[in-house]
């Protein structure tokens, strides 16, 4: 039979190796304890947000695809691009909720200006194959007519008219226009004003511009004729004064015209 000190001695080794047991429980409970708070910080570093990088690229996608909006809907792709930059500067400060928020409306704002843009598609490559047309005729050298002065009494200053979306000095209006300058020559002393006109086709802006290209194509044919600059003024009035009142294609015809206007004698 075992001792009193042999038994003793056996029950103070188990309650060692209890000892040990409980410490690495413990040990174990503290290493569970760290990785559950490690995993509530990554948790709620998530649920604050980083960078908002997948919603910046696709409001560059979203930009990259609306080409035709920058030539057609510019108004509304220069708005998209300025939410996209706000939200690139919004995201470089730390502040993802509102870069995220600004790159989502830039991508719909892009989208939207796209679909805008394909829808008038034809009108606007129609303005601006006639944007291109205007600009290339007022670049272009006129050919200089000689100038002839005359007493006649019968010239009087006639109105020239133009081609659909046009501004340039068709054959026709050359013939007119030499009359005209005939006439400035028997009256040296007169200032006149090149009002230039549109029909009503198109928007106001746009016809505004374009009553401007032709009062100007006319004042430099003038001028090549030589009448001098200080004697001609233009002025664009676009659609606003017609001088036929429809909608028909005649009346088109008619309203799309250069009138001119004594200033002074």
């Amino acid at each position: 039979m075992a001792s009193e000190s042999q038994r003793a001695a056996r029950i103070l080794a188990r309650l060692g190796r209890g000892g040990r047991c409980c410490e690495h429980t413990e040990r174990s409970y503290a290493k569970s304890a760290s990785l559950s708070l490690l995993f509530a910080v990554l948790l709620l570093a998530s649920a604050c947000g980083g960078p908002p990088t997948e919603a910046l690229e696709e409001a560059e996608r979203a930009l990259l695809g609306a080409d035709l909006a920058k030539l057609c809907n510019e108004e509304s792709y220069l708005a998209a691009q300025r939410l996209l930059e706000e939200a690139k500067a919004a995201s470089e400060k730390g502040d993802y909720d509102d870069a995220k928020r600004k790159a989502i409306a830039a991508s719909q704002l892009a989208e939207q200006a796209r679909l805008d843009a394909e829808a008038g598609r034809e009108e606007c490559e129609r303005r601006l194959a006639a944007k291109d047309k205007i600009e290339n005729t007022l670049d272009t050298p006129v050919v200089s007519v000689p100038k002839e002065t005359s007493q006649d009494p019968e010239l009087t200053l006639e109105t020239v008219y133009f081609d659909f979306d046009e501004a340039a000095i068709t054959e026709s209006s050359r013939v007119v226009l030499d009359k005209n300058a005939r006439w400035l020559g028997a009256n040296p002393s007169t200032r006149i004003r090149i009002l230039g006109h549109t029909d009503e086709r198109g928007s106001t802006e746009y016809n505004m511009a374009l009553s401007d290209k032709r009062a100007q194509s006319v004042k430099r044919y003038l001028q090549t004729v030589g009448i001098e600059p200080n004697r001609l003024a233009s002025v664009p009035y676009g659609e606003e004064k017609p001088a036929s009142f429809g909608s028909s294609e005649r009346d088109h015809a008619l309203n799309r015209r250069v009138e001119f206007e004594v200033a002074s004698k």
